[in-house]
C-alpha cells in the first residue's frame, strides 16, 4: 500500500509540532552532559576537531589511546562541533533530527500496513511517548543507528523487491553498523525478512543487499588495514569481542551491567503501559499478516527485544532500537480495532499476566502503579466490548484507545522535561578551571571528578575518576593522587549519587586542609549553589 504525499506530510507537521514542544518545555542546553556516554561522545567529536587523523581511531580522552567507539557518529558530532562549538546543544541537535526521522519512517511503514490512519496514528503514538522523548534529547550513538535502520526497511518494503532497493537498504545498514556496530542486528534482520521469499527464485535483492551492507560496515577495518595497520588487533577486539562475544558471556564488565532476562520486559512494559494493549493487538494482527512483507518486518523488529535479553550485559538505552518498532505496532492494533477485528483471548491474557505489576515486583522490576495499570486494561476491554456491541462505532473507539495514550503522554512530557535532570554544574566548573589548565598538555592528566569524561568534554582535558566498581578507590590510589602534582584540581560529589564522583573521608580531609577550595566562587559565578564542591592546588 503506497502511503500519499500529503499523509507524509501530515505525520512531518506532528513529528516537528512535538519535537517543538520538547525544545521549548527543555532547551538542549538545558542540562550538563550526563558522563560517560555523552561525555565520551563530546570528547570524540573534539578530538577529531582538533586533529582529523582521529577519525579512523577516536580516543575517549582527549588526545589519549584509541578508543571503542565506531567513527561514523563521532566524525558526524565533530562536524556540529565545528560548525556550533562544544556545547550541549551541538551534540544533541542530531538526535532530535534523528528521532523526527523515525517518527516519518514509522508513518510510512505504518501507513503501508494499515492506510493513512495508521501513518498519522504511528508518528503520533511515538513521538507522545515520554520514554522516546527523554531518549532522543542526549547523544547516543543507538539513535542515528536506529534511523539508518527504519530508512534501510523503509528502503527494502517501499515497491516490488529490487537490486536498486537492496542496494540503498544494505548501504543504511552499513552506515547503521558504523555508528554502534552488533546492534544493528536487531534492524537487519527484520530488513532482510522484507526481501523474503525470492520471487521467481531471484535472490539478487538479498545477496545484494548482504553484499552492501558488508562492504559500508568494513569500511573502518579496511581503512585501519590501509592506513594504520598497527591498530588492526585493537579493532578486531572491539569488533568481535568486546562489542559481542564479552557482552553475550559478561566478562570484562562491572556487575552493575550484568541484568536479569525480564529486565528489558520490564522497561518496555512500563513505557508502553498506556499503549501495551494497542502494541499486543498490533503484534497479533501482524502475526495473522506474517506474509506480507512490512507487517512480517515490524513484527520481527519489534521482537528484537528478546535478542537483546538473551545478552547478559543491557543497558536501557540499547532498547531505543527497538522502541519505534513498537509505536508502529500500536498503530496496527489500533487500526485492527477500527477494522472491528477482536483479538484472541489468549493475546489479551498474556498481555494482563506478562504485565501485572504484582509480577514485576515479583521479578525485581519495575512495574506501572497498580490503579494505572488496570485502568488502561479496563478501558481497552471496555473498548472491545463496546466494538461488539456497536460495530459501527469501531473507528471511534479506536481513535478514543490512540488519544488516552497520546494525550496523557504529552501531558507527561510537558510535566517531565522541563524538570533538569542532570545539572550538577561541570559547565561553571569547567568556566572556572580553564584558566588554571590552560598551560596543560590535553592527553595529561590534570583533574580528579565525578562524571569525568563529561568535564573532559568541556576543558578538553583528561581527568580520572575517584572511583568505579571496576577500579574501586583505595588507600593507595589515595596515596597516588595526593603525591601526582600534575593533577591540579578536584570535583567531589557531596551527595554521593553521581557515577565515580567520591573520595573517602580520609582524602577529603586532604582536599580540605592541602588544597584550595573555590566552589563558592563557582557558585557566584553561575549565579547558584552547585551540587560538586572543587578543590584546586595551591
Amino acid at each position: 500500500m503506497r502511503v500519499a504525499p500529503r499523509t507524509l506530510a501530515a505525520a512531518g507537521l506532528i513529528a516537528a509540532t512535538g519535537i517543538g514542544c520538547w525544545l521549548l518545555w527543555s532547551p538542549l542546553g538545558a542540562n550538563d552532559l550526563v558522563g560517560g556516554d555523552e561525555g565520551y561522545y563530546g570528547t570524540t567529536a573534539r578530538n577529531i576537531c582538533a586533529d582529523p587523523r582521529f577519525l579512523l581511531s577516536t580516543p575517549l580522552s582527549p588526545l589519549g589511546p584509541p578508543g571503542d567507539k565506531p567513527p561514523l557518529y563521532p566524525g558526524l558530532l565533530a562536524l556540529s562541533v565545528r560548525a556550533f562549538g562544544p556545547g550541549e546543544a551541538a551534540l544533541r541537535w542530531p538526535s532530535l533530527l534523528a528521532a523526527a526521522a523515525l517518527a516519518l519512517a514509522v508513518a510510512w511503514l505504518a501507513g503501508s500496513a494499515c492506510g493513512a490512519w495508521g501513518a498519522v496514528a504511528g508518528a503520533a503514538l511515538l513521538i507522545s511517548l515520554p520514554w522516546f522523548a527523554d531518549a532522543s534529547r542526549a547523544a547516543a550513538a543507538e539513535i542515528p543507528l536506529t534511523a539508518f535502520g527504519a530508512f534501510a526497511l523503509v528502503s527494502a518494503t517501499s515497491s516490488v523487491p529490487s537490486a536498486r532497493r537492496a542496494l540503498g537498504a544494505g548501504t543504511l545498514l552499513g552506515l547503521a553498523f558504523l555508528c554502534k556496530l552488533w546492534l544493528v542486528v536487531l534492524i537487519g534482520i527484520p530488513v532482510a525478512s522484507a526481501l523474503w521469499p525470492p520471487r521467481g527464485g531471484r535472490f539478487a535483492p538479498l545477496a545484494t543487499l548482504a553484499a552492501a551492507t558488508a562492504a559500508v560496515a568494513s569500511l573502518h577495518l579496511l581503512a585501519v588495514v590501509v592506513l594504520e595497520p598497527g591498530l588492526l588487533p585493537h579493532w578486531i577486539r572491539i569488533y568481535f569481542e568486546r562489542s559481542l562475544a564479552e557482552r553475550v558471556g559478561g566478562e570484562g564488565y562491572a556487575p552493575y551491567w550484568i541484568k536479569p532476562p525480564v529486565y528489558y520486559w520490564a522497561i518496555m512494559t512500563h513505557a508502553f503501559g498506556l499503549l501495551l494493549p494497542l502494541v499486543l493487538l498490533g503484534g497479533e494482527a501482524a502475526w495473522r499478516r506474517f506474509r506480507e512483507p512490512v507487517p512480517r518486518a515490524l513484527l520481527l523488529w519489534a521482537a528484537g527485544v528478546l535478542l537483546l535479553s538473551a545478552f547478559t550485559v543491557k543497558s536501557a538505552p540499547y532498547l531505543y532500537v527497538v522502541v519505534p518498532a513498537w509505536a508502529a505496532l500500536a498503530a496496527l492494533g489500533a487500526h485492527a480495532i477500527a477494522s472491528g477485528r477482536r483479538p484472541a483471548w489468549p493475546t489479551v491474557a498474556f498481555g494482563l499476566a506478562a504485565s501485572a505489576p504484582w509480577l514485576m515486583v515479583r521479578l525485581g522490576a519495575s512495574a506501572l502503579p497498580w490503579p494505572l495499570w488496570l485502568g488502561v486494561w479496563l478501558l481497552f476491554l471496555a473498548g472491545l466490548a463496546l466494538v461488539r456491541l456497536r460495530p459501527g462505532w469501531a473507528a471511534a473507539v479506536a481513535a478514543t484507545l490512540a488519544a488516552s495514550a497520546i494525550v496523557p503522554g504529552l501531558v507527561r512530557e510537558a510535566q517531565r522535561l522541563p524538570l533538569r535532570y542532570h545539572a550538577p554544574g561541570y559547565r561553571a566548573v569547567a568556566a572556572a578551571l580553564g584558566p588554571r589548565l590552560a598551560d596543560v598538555p590535553a592527553d595529561r592528566a590534570c583533574f580528579v571528578s565525578a562524571e569525568a569524561p563529561a568535564l573532559s568534554f568541556y576543558l578538553f582535558r583528561t581527568g580520572r575518576y575517584w572511583g568505579t566498581p571496576i577500579t574501586p578507590w583505595t588507600a593507595r590510589r589515595r596515596r597516588q593522587v595526593e603525591s601526582d602534582t600534575s593533577l591540579r584540581a578536584f570535583v567531589v560529589d557531596p551527595r554521593q549519587d553521581l557515577y565515580g564522583g567520591w573520595p573517602d573521608s580520609t582524602t577529603l580531609r586532604w582536599l580540605e586542609t592541602s588544597t584550595t577550595e573555590i566552589t563558592q566562587q563557582v557558585g557566584e559565578a553561575e549565579g547558584r549553589a552547585i551540587a560538586l564542591r572543587v578543590f584546586v592546588r595551591p
